[in-house]
């Protein structure tokens, strides 16, 4: 019988997820080990994720990569510890130390909503210009076509959302800014079925955002933030009275999109900036609040 040398060390397997994820951190991919499940309530899928998710730089992410991480517990408002199952990548211009940080957007067909146009359509007249990049199946039969972008070009700071041409809404979303990009090998229950994202093509193979791309998809730069609160600031300059509230609240939903209120950043300015008003500042900030997600 051979006894087992009680000095030997038993090596730990690391998962495959958080392999993956140190080694793009390492090649300069801002990415972070996530909580994947299934929402029965929403009926789709949901995540556990770091705070602050978005707006994470470079070296925050390594923080929040391993087979545990330390996430909101909106319940208790405070952090809790969950096992992770699967990685994101942090798409849009991303901050950090290194010189060689990557920059990616994503391209993500998905399942039609209501009246929208089956994206498939629009992604396979166009197929040539995305063969050669890196590519994924998503868990619903979708897919994630990933692009790095230059952060010099003015062209590669459009938004994110869904995409329209021509005044047609198709089942393409746009992920750049402030959104996020599941890879695999995530996956996750859905009932009884495990739901998995697969690879299509080697991540070595990730090329940059073609200008025919940007071109045929009309995507529209974004006004930088803050272009966008300086003309805020313009538009309350002067003070507020109980007739022009409706007038300005009005005017800032006009200058800012619902969805930006969704940026803390942003909101806590224009919270500053409206404190100077007093009450009424005060109360139209509230009407601002009811519209963050």
């Amino acid at each position: 019988m051979i006894k087992s040398n009680s000095k030997t060390q038993k090596k730990t397997l690391i998962p495959f997820h958080v392999r993956k994820a140190l080694e793009l951190y390492k090649d300069g991919y801002s990415v972070v080990n996530v909580n994947i499940y299934f929402d029965v309530s929403r009926k789709s899928k949901s995540m556990n994720t770091p705070p602050n998710l978005n707006t994470l730089t470079y070296e925050e992410c390594k923080e929040y990569i391993g087979t545990s991480i330390k996430v909101n517990n909106k319940k208790n408002k405070c952090l809790k510890e969950v096992q992770t199952n699967g990685i994101v990548l942090l798409n849009g211009i991303r901050k950090g130390k290194r010189n060689d940080l990557k920059h990616c957007i994503t391209i993500d067909l998905d399942n039609p909503k209501n009246d929208e146009i089956n994206g498939e359509g629009l992604i396979k007249k166009n197929i040539d210009l995305f063969n050669d990049t890196y590519c994924e199946n998503t868990a619903n039969n979708g897919k994630h076509y990933i692009f790095e972008i230059d952060p010099e070009n003015k062209a590669h700071h459009f938004k994110s959302g869904r995409l329209e041409v021509d005044d047609k809404v198709y089942s393409i979303d746009i992920l750049n800014e402030m959104k996020c990009t599941i890879l695999s090998p995530s996956k996750y229950l859905e009932g009884d079925k495990i739901k998995s994202y697969t690879v299509v093509s080697d991540f070595d193979n990730i090329k940059s955002l073609p200008d025919t791309i940007i071109n045929k998809f009309k995507l529209s730069a974004t006004i930088p933030k803050i272009k966008k609160i300086n003309q805020v600031k313009k538009t309350i300059k002067k003070k507020i009275d109980v007739d022009e509230f409706e007038q300005v609240e009005y005017l800032l939903n006009s200058i800012i999109d619902i969805s930006r209120y969704n940026d803390y950043n942003n909101w806590i300015v224009l919270g500053y900036a409206l404190k100077k008003y007093g009450d009424i500042g005060l109360q139209l900030f509230h009407s601002i609040q009811v519209n963050r997600i």
